[in-house]
């Protein structure tokens, strides 16, 4: 629960982890579109999942520049805005 989720993003998808050392850990990976280098971001778990629950759609575009910054979170997908929806996630620092 308070292990951040790292979404790690290559060309056709995303890649799901969380948990980590001595705790259950869990991955997956999922179809995505994605332009730009390969990179990973991570997030608290709790305010992820409020942003994609208030969404109420399949289908969610998230759009960041660095893993370092706040991510946008909206409705829609193929690089159109479906709504006035907007999720300001800031993203945990991960530590090597």
């Amino acid at each position: 629960r308070t292990s951040p989720v790292r979404l790690s993003f290559a060309t056709d998808e995303v890649l799901l982890e969380a948990g980590g050392g001595d705790e259950a850990q869990a991955s997956e990976a999922l179809p995505a579109e994605f332009t730009g280098d390969p990179f990973t971001i991570a997030f608290n778990p709790g305010y992820l999942l409020d942003g994609l629950s208030a969404l109420g759609s399949e289908v969610a575009r998230m759009v960041f520049t660095t893993p370092d910054k706040p991510a946008v979170l909206t409705l829609g997908g193929g690089g159109q805005d479906d709504g006035d929806y907007r999720y300001l996630l800031m993203p945990v620092r991960l530590f090597s």
